[in-house]
């Protein structure tokens, strides 16, 4: 016999589709520890014709979901909240996103200003996670004694350098 120390039994109605087990598998947004993205996501969201500026680059957000948003943004310029809802509610977790990031709104609006500071440290996150990534694929070669490999992969860490120079000479990075 089970016995229940909390006094609180469980809500006896589930809609069909959202079982105990469903709720608790689906991704919770800590609201406290948003990622960059997500914050820059949230801001695009408050604008009240959303569109994207011309100087990003999808490419630097790599955070599945919200890369998938600003796609669709992107190709659907001054899109309202509820068009973009209504092409993602199908995709639950994409969806909950959404929902997160505009019903969790920021008491005043955003500037252009802000969203530039927030990108430009997006891009700037990216270029370190690849320097890594490249870092530990170029020792990994090497202590395989691959050195083709060593090779090929330090050009493409000097292009990636090169190209992250280009772009904090073109920004405030």
């Amino acid at each position: 016999m089970a016995v229940n120390i909390t006094k609180i039994d469980p809500p006896k109605i589930l809609s069909k589709s959202r079982s105990f087990k469903n709720v608790a598998l689906e991704p919770k947004i800590e609201t406290l520890h948003k990622s960059k993205q997500s914050i820059f996501l949230q801001l695009l969201l408050f604008q009240d014709k959303i569109t994207l500026p011309k100087y990003i680059e999808l490419r630097f957000f790599t955070e599945k979901n919200v890369g998938g948003i600003l796609e669709f943004v992107k190709e659907n310029p001054n899109s309202s909240r509820e068009k973009i809802l209504k092409n993602f509610e199908s995709e639950s977790s994409v969806r909950n996103l959404l929902e997160d990031s505009m019903f969790s709104f920021p008491k005043e609006r955003s500037d252009e200003e802000e969203m530039q500071n927030i990108y430009e440290n997006i891009m700037k996150e990216y270029f370190q996670h690849k320097e890594r990534e490249y870092n530990t694929k170029i020792a990994a070669a090497e202590v395989r004694g691959n050195l083709k490999e060593s090779d090929k992969l330090l050009n493409e860490f000097q292009e990636l350098t090169k190209e992250r120079k280009k772009y904090e000479e073109n920004s405030r990075l």
